[in-house]
């Protein structure tokens, strides 16, 4: 078994449940989590069809697709280190 096939096999039978368990199966949070990519929230579920063999590429695309509240999180962060902060002076 090649690495990426034991990754696959890991995310499917371990981590992708333990989520789901955790989130109370609230895909909202689970989106929010592992992306739109892997995750349909409004059919509720996983999308498991991307564990198959052969969906290499689209899994990883997946995987790779950031999940909206994390690239907004991320550019709030950025914007607020660029901005300077304005010392009030003791007058």
């Amino acid at each position: 078994m090649n690495d990426f096939a034991q990754f696959v096999r890991v995310l499917a039978e371990d981590l992708v449940p333990l989520l789901e368990e955790y989130c109370y199966e609230d895909y909202g949070a689970l989106e929010r989590i592992l992306g739109p990519g892997l995750v349909d929230e409004a059919g509720q579920r996983i999308r498991e069809q991307l564990f198959a063999a052969g969906k290499t590429a689209e899994l990883v695309q997946a995987l790779l697709e950031p999940a909206p509240d994390i690239v907004t999180t991320a550019a709030s962060a950025e914007e607020a280190e660029e901005t300077p902060e304005i010392e009030e002076s003791e007058a």
